[in-house]
């Protein structure tokens, strides 16, 4: 229905007064009513002017009066606000400097864990107490997110790639180096995410105190990978050049950081003179001790005991310039939030002293806008209620967001999926060498007409779930599975030199044994068993498709593989001499040759029945 003014249509007949008895619509009483209506709007135009003229007089200098306090109270909520952050950002400082405190303990610990060949009882306890403390202190930090190597992660996400850390560290599935770099890059990114984006009161003066924490926790942590190293390095004896070299260079870089901390913070400097802990000495004297005598030929005649007492040792006589350091920041950073603290009394005082007279003049010289304010608050309020609404909008389009993200991920490579959704498209990429992995269910058309369709699901649920299982322990990708075949590759889309064919050889491994103990969920006396093919070569890899994309592998390397399976045996695992002259290189395979094998397509091949390994890869998935 359309909305708009109505003009009324007159009938044509005469329309009289009682009163006079002349016509309405005449000549006379138009002119009349045309007067009337004149002096009516001209002094309802003077009333409104009159009104206006009133208000006007009182508004003038209230205005002026509210400009004026509302001036003055604008400076005091800045100045309040920008203390508060400034308190709140000091103490989630000292919240996340406990948290980089106890990740530099679990860094040493897990060094020192990793470099021992006998790993101890007490030396797998003093790192389950390092991460217990970490944990601790993880749960008092506070942040949104964190960047960490150009990365965000939010703290869930931070705490899951912290437990797949302490897994690979405890299974020794990584090396020294990439530990010392992980926890190291952790901690920098939260020391640069103490002061970030803070708007700090009394101008630069607080504001250098605060940078002279960060050059300080930069230094104590320089000093931390020092412990870490060096506690590596007793238990290793590989006190070498390059070692000292990397000695020297994060030793000076902690002297520069502390050098700027004396300049810039005086007090700083005394509690450390007050303290007589000289930490340039000590680790003069470490370094001489060390590099200088040639303590490697003494160490190496250390049994590995003695060489984790010295390390412990190492380790606890640094920990004491390190805590030492610790206190330090903890005693300054409080009494720079007094300092701050003060500055807030008095933003608070002018706070209630501006809120005051703005209250007291509002309500005297605008009560006749309280309809007004009124409105505003409801639409306020509308506002607050849209706003919300779309904050609740926009977390559930994250969370469906995520999902679609974990679904795609779960279709294709990471690394494909990215690019993907990135590009909109991937291009196919040829593979010089990759090992593929066919293996299917002997009888299953014959066991499938025995039994109903859902028995057939929950079978192929139960055999997959147990594959599933089986392949996360290898660099691999499943690639599909298509009736009671399944397909998985390594070397694609990831290379991994010549690790590709011994990730497979040991994912098929695992996957027959498992399979001997397995009970089948329909038939429970019957026994299941599966054929197994492998075979490397070069493959061509792509996503195919746009209604539901897969990323898929052709090439003959594949066909090969499909038939290294079907020209199988049941329970054994037959590869290829391709695959076969790849693990032949490293002894750790056992294996016998089944002779020539009519393949089709490719006439005679050699193949090999692969029977057990004494070799397991370390993985570390990258995609």
């Amino acid at each position: 229905m359309r909305s708009g003014k109505v003009s009324p249509e007159f009938p044509n007949r005469e329309i009289k007064s009682p009163i006079s008895g002349k016509s309405l619509f005449s000549e006379d009483s138009h002119y009349e009513l045309t007067q009337r209506n004149l002096l009516e709007n001209t002094g309802s135009f003077r009333r409104v002017l009159e009104h206006w003229r009133m208000i006007l007089v009182v508004v003038i200098p209230t205005a002026a009066m509210i400009a004026f306090s509302s001036l003055n109270l604008t400076e005091a909520i800045q100045l309040r606000k920008a203390t508060e952050e400034t308190i709140s950002m000091i103490n989630s400082a000292q919240r996340s400097t406990d948290f980089i405190r106890a990740l530099q303990r679990e860094r040493g610990r897990s060094a020192t864990f990793l470099s021992l060949t006998n790993q101890t009882n007490e030396s797998y306890g003093l790192l389950q107490t390092a991460q217990r403390n970490t944990d601790e202190a993880f749960l008092s930090v506070v942040f949104e997110t964190l960047s960490v190597n150009n990365s965000l992660f939010t703290k869930v996400e931070l705490a899951s790639i912290l437990i797949d850390k302490r897994n690979y560290i405890g299974n020794s599935s990584v090396t020294v180096l990439e530990t010392l770099t992980f926890y190291t890059n952790i901690n920098n990114a939260l020391m640069d995410n103490l002061f970030s984006d803070i708007n700090v009161p009394d101008g630069g003066n607080l504001y250098s105190k605060l940078m002279v924490f960060v050059f300080l926790l930069r230094y104590v942590d320089l000093i931390g990978l020092q412990r870490a190293r060096i506690a590596y390095l007793f238990t290793t004896c590989d006190f070498n050049e390059n070692e000292f070299q990397m000695f020297k260079y994060t030793d000076g870089k902690a002297k520069s950081y502390l050098d700027i901390v004396f300049n810039y913070d005086s007090s700083i400097e005394s509690a450390y003179r007050a303290s007589h802990l000289d930490t340039d000495k000590y680790l003069e004297e470490v370094s001489e001790a060390l590099w200088l005598k040639s303590y490697s030929a003494t160490c190496r005649n250390q049994t590995e005991s003695e060489r984790f007492e010295h390390s412990a040792e190492w380790f606890r006589n640094i920990s004491q310039f390190i805590d030492f350091t610790f206190i330090v920041f903890h005693n300054s950073s409080g009494l720079l939030k007094e300092t701050i603290s003060t500055i807030s009394d008095k933003a608070n005082f002018r706070f209630v002293l501006f809120i005051s007279l703005q209250v007291i003049v509002t309500l005297t010289s605008f009560i006749l806008l309280v309809w007004y304010i009124s409105c505003v608050n409801r639409m306020t309020l509308r506002i607050t209620k849209y706003a919300s609404e779309i904050k609740t909008k926009t977390s559930e389009l994250a969370v469906e967001k995520r999902l679609t993200e974990k679904l795609l991920y779960r279709m294709m490579p990471m690394k494909i999926a990215q690019q993907l959704r990135a590009d909109g498209f991937v291009p196919a990429e040829e593979f010089a060498e990759a090992t593929v992995y066919f293996s299917d269910i002997v009888g299953f058309t014959t066991l499938c007409s025995r039994s109903r369709p859902m028995q057939v699901i929950d079978l192929l649920n139960e055999v997959y779930s147990l594959f599933d299982m089986c392949i996360d322990k290898y660099d691999v990708y499943k690639v599909e599975t298509i009736g009671d075949a399944y397909m998985v590759t390594s070397g694609i889309p990831v290379l991994n030199g010549n690790a590709h064919a011994l990730h497979i050889c040991n994912m098929a491994l695992d996957i027959r044994n498992s399979m001997i103990e397995f009970k089948s969920p329909v038939h429970s006396n019957e026994v299941i068993r599966i054929r197994i093919g492998i075979h490397s070569g070069p493959c061509v890899a792509g996503v195919v498709g746009r209604k539901m994309p897969r990323y898929c592998l052709f090439g003959d390397t594949v066909n090969t593989a499909s038939r290294m399976e079907s020209t199988g045996e049941a329970g054994k695992i037959q590869m290829s001499f391709a695959t076969c002259d790849i693990i032949r290189r490293y002894n750790r395979f056992h294996y016998s040759p089944r002779g020539t094998v009519k393949v089709k397509g490719k006439g005679e091949m050699m193949t090999y029945w692969l029977e057990s390994s004494d070799y397991r890869p370390r993985v570390q998935l990258l995609c």
